[in-house]
């Protein structure tokens, strides 16, 4: 599997899983849901800042591994996501 292969309808599995943690935890969600309705974003800026919302998630963890997620955020199509939320937040 490459990471354009679809995965459950999203772009591939790290979109899917990104999506996946945003929109299952529920303070991080809900914190997500408050952002938009405040700022009003466009679609690129709510993908900067839900990948800035999972790379702080990331940092936290603090260890080596972190530094590996937080590389792997580079397939994660961040507008795919936020287009999804956008919607939802409709």
């Amino acid at each position: 599997m490459t990471h354009s292969d679809e995965y459950n309808g999203w772009t591939n599995r790290s979109t899917w899983l990104a999506s996946l943690h945003l929109d299952n935890d529920y303070h991080i969600y809900n914190g997500i849901q408050e952002w938009i309705a405040d700022e009003e974003p466009d679609v690129r800026r709510l993908a900067d800042h839900l990948h800035g919302v999972l790379y702080m998630m990331i940092e936290e963890l603090e260890t080596t591994a972190s530094d590996m997620l937080a590389v792997g955020t580079v397939w994660i199509n961040w507008e795919e996501i936020a287009s999804g939320m956008l919607e939802e937040a409709r």
